[in-house]
């Protein structure tokens, strides 16, 4: 009875350690079938919090430049932005092509205009564009701008020269330049040694004859409009067009005279040269 007492005891025991055998397996299989890919699991938070990131660097410098290709803002002017910046000569860049609203200022009439079709170029050389003439073909049309006395690295708005209206839809294709020269003999941009002007009362120039000797043909004064539409201030020649201002000779030394010179404004003008017999 002993004997069978022990030999049942002992299989009571083998099998209470196998079934604790079995239990532990049970428990280590359910865990992998439950947790597959624990590693996996962690690495996933890192690449959601990195995909906006690099998201955000691929969309700013796209839309950065965007905003900083036209350099100006200029009131009555709206730009096409599906026209690119352009160099169509070895001296001129057309910036932008848009349709303007406002005072028409290439024929001095400043009559009002609407959606006249204009271009902004930049004089990209150190030497001064004396005249130059620009097309840009406009579906079946083509618009025509003219630009004189545009000093180096000087921009100007100019508008079409026979007031071409822009409509939605119409089909702009590339400016092109088609007469350009920078020939400035016979023009003196510092003409400080025999003449000087000053401002006077408003809008009055005051012109002296400082050479000490007579001038017997006549002293021209060239300028142009200018406005500060660029984006950090900087001048904008408003139109294509050069005013003058004739002082008739015969001119004596020490001469002075005063002129009201049409179109000229002491903070909306720019001073260009001087055209005379020396």
């Amino acid at each position: 009875m002993a004997k069978d007492t022990k030999k049942n005891n002992d299989t009571k025991i083998t099998i209470i350690v196998l079934a604790f055998a079995v239990l532990v397996i049970a428990a280590i299989a359910a865990a992998v079938l439950l947790f597959p890919s624990g590693q996996q699991q962690e690495a996933e938070p890192t690449e959601q919090t990195e995909l906006p990131l690099v998201t955000e660097a691929t969309e700013q410098p796209t839309e950065a430049p965007e905003e900083e290709a036209f350099p100006y803002e200029i009131p009555g002017f709206t730009l096409l932005e599906d026209v690119p910046a352009e160099i169509v000569d070895e001296q001129l860049c057309v910036l932008g092509v848009g349709r303007y609203s406002g005072a028409y200022f290439e024929d001095g009439s400043d009559e009002a205009v609407t959606d006249v079709l204009a271009i902004v170029v930049e004089n990209i050389r150190e030497d001064w564009v004396e005249n130059a003439d620009l097309t840009l073909s406009c579906g079946e049309e083509t618009a025509h701008f003219s630009v004189s006395a545009l000093p180096g690295h000087r921009c100007a708005i100019l508008l079409e020269q026979n007031r071409m209206i822009y409509t939605e839809g119409m089909t702009i294709g590339n400016p092109a330049c088609t007469f350009c020269t920078n020939d400035m003999s016979g023009k003196n941009v510092d003409f400080s040694a025999d003449f000087s002007l000053e401002p006077h009362e408003g809008d009055v120039l005051v012109f002296r004859n400082v050479s000490g000797r007579d001038f017997d043909g006549d002293a021209v004064l060239y300028y142009k409009s200018v406005a500060p539409y660029g984006k950090n201030g900087e001048l904008l020649y408003i139109g294509g067009v050069a005013y003058a201002c004739r002082f008739e000779g015969p001119i004596a030394a020490g001469e002075m005279r005063q002129a009201t010179p049409a179109h000229y404004t002491i903070g909306g003008s720019a001073i260009l040269f001087m055209t005379y017999e020396s």
